[in-house]
């Protein structure tokens, strides 16, 4: 009985964060952003609860990188909505202000069309 309370206690003091999906929308602008990957302007939301909301950066060093530029360069230019599931934010440097966060879609989370 000790043993299940104390994980539960272990359990209950942990800071779990879900993500959560962004608001379909149209792409409206893609930004190369140097050699570090590429950011994503568009009514998004602030699925990651970041300082900024409505923008997605996508890092170089994700596994399906060329795939996801593929396929938002691709909504952009047929007016698709573009939508994302967002785990956490992270600093984007160059890109930001200093100690500001965008919404980063890391190997977790995912990026799909939506149409109506």
């Amino acid at each position: 009985m000790r043993r299940f309370i104390l994980s539960w206690l272990l359990m209950a003091a942990c800071n779990a964060h879900a993500g959560d999906y962004t608001t379909p929308s149209l792409v409206f602008r893609i930004n190369i952003v140097r050699n570090d990957g590429f950011m994503i302007d568009g009514a998004f939301g602030n699925p990651g609860r970041c300082t900024n909301g409505d923008q997605l950066f996508v890092r170089v060093d994700h596994p399906q990188y060329r795939l996801i530029y593929d396929t938002v360069l691709a909504a952009y230019l047929n007016g698709k909505q573009v939508f994302a599931y967002v785990l956490n934010c992270q600093d984007v440097a160059w890109y930001g202000l200093p100690g500001s966060t965008f919404n980063v879609l890391d190997a977790t989370g995912s990026v799909g069309l939506f149409s109506r």
